[in-house]
């Protein structure tokens, strides 16, 4: 048999991750405004303090939208977002397991959720980051 050369190289897409990123900023963003008297019932914090958080989450969408958009984001900018990802998931599971009493089920149950979301998005884009096709 002959060699055909080597096999391209897999890669995980960024762009799809950032979307996804993006996106899932805006669920957090919706949930906690539209829902921010339950929300805050259930994550025991006050009502402002929900609307406050739906105000960052909506921000961080808008701005994880807008450099989705570019066809090759910066890997500075796209490191800084996988980053802030894992260290926003970290901590949601320490806020959780440091406060679990104060926590409704509910509460723990979308926190839980939403800290693992970001844990794997931003784990997954600096997966991706390591292994952008060069050139």
């Amino acid at each position: 048999m002959l060699d055909a050369g080597p096999k391209p190289r897999r890669y995980l897409p960024l762009r799809p991750l950032l979307i996804l990123d993006a996106s899932f900023e805006l669920i957090c963003a919706l949930l906690l405004a539209g829902a921010a008297g339950a929300m805050s019932r259930w994550l025991g914090i006050e009502t402002f303090v929900a609307y406050v958080l739906a105000a960052v989450f909506l921000a961080a969408a808008l701005g994880v939208g807008y450099i989705a958009r570019v066809r090759r984001p910066a890997a500075t900018v796209a490191r800084g977002i996988a980053i802030a990802n894992v260290a926003g998931g970290v901590a949601g599971w320490a806020l959780m397991t440091l406060l679990w009493g104060s926590f409704d089920p509910p509460g723990r149950a979308l926190l839980g959720s939403a800290s693992d979301v970001f844990l794997a998005l931003g784990v997954l884009e600096l997966i991706a980051l390591r292994r952008v096709p060069r050139g």
